[in-house]
């Protein structure tokens, strides 16, 4: 594995030819901070991003008028729909949802058996989350504000609190710290098996152009 960077990786989104990142950090007077990037694949470089930048990525065109409707634009996850509807989702299941303009559709709760769901990823009309504390997946649909379809919560751990999920052609990709691993659910049978295993907990997974990265306890690598 190549790391790329260390320190504590709060997101991590693809984009062209490489992706950008946020980073925790703190500044000369030992306040926290955060930090915006952006990694080059082609030329294998880490480039300052600016808070612009990264919010227009995150959000898409009208991501300025978002991040300041939701105020804490770094810490949820962000689904963009073909359409440019934007679904922002939090770690406590707080969800809102934008169109295209950038207004404000509907502001609630993304909850499932009392639990909140977190890390979008969608598959066509649907969005499938994590649910860590009943150690399942869930298929949900913003359209009816229902949930179609849960992978695991049964009696056997499939994930082991779940952290995120990524999708990718047929496969979903789920990162399982506890498990210090990525297992994959098939779309067609939704069979779940193991992906990759880490010597350490692994939190984030993405894939850009066949080259995989992962954001592991120590910091962002690139896979072998």
């Amino acid at each position: 594995m190549n790391n790329i960077c260390s320190g504590e990786i709060i997101d991590l989104i693809p984009s062209q030819r490489g992706f950008l990142f946020s980073i925790k950090t703190a500044n000369d007077a030992g306040r926290a901070m955060v930090v915006f990037r952006y990694y080059d694949q082609e030329s294998g470089r880490v480039a300052e991003l600016t808070k612009r930048q990264y919010i227009q990525i995150k959000f898409g065109p009208n991501g300025r008028l978002i991040a300041d409707e939701l105020g804490d634009f770094v810490t949820c996850e962000a689904a963009i729909f073909p359409n440019l509807t934007v679904l922002a989702l939090y770690k406590n299941g707080k969800m809102a949802i934008f169109d295209s303009d950038g207004s404000a559709l509907a502001e609630k709760e993304l909850i499932y058996r009392g639990c909140p769901a977190s890390s979008p990823a969608i598959d066509g009309k649907y969005i499938w989350c994590v649910v860590p504390d009943i150690n399942a997946i869930i298929r949900y649909s913003p359209q009816e504000d229902r949930v179609a379809l849960r992978v695991g919560g049964g009696k056997i751990p499939a994930f082991g609190r779940p952290e995120s999920l990524s999708i990718y052609i047929d496969k979903i990709y789920v990162c399982c710290p506890g498990l210090r691993k990525i297992r994959s659910v098939e779309l067609s049978d939704y069979s779940v098996k193991d992906y990759l295993e880490f010597e350490q907990p692994v939190y984030k997974y993405c894939r850009v152009y066949g080259r995989e990265y992962a954001v592991l306890s120590s910091g962002l690598y690139e896979l072998d």
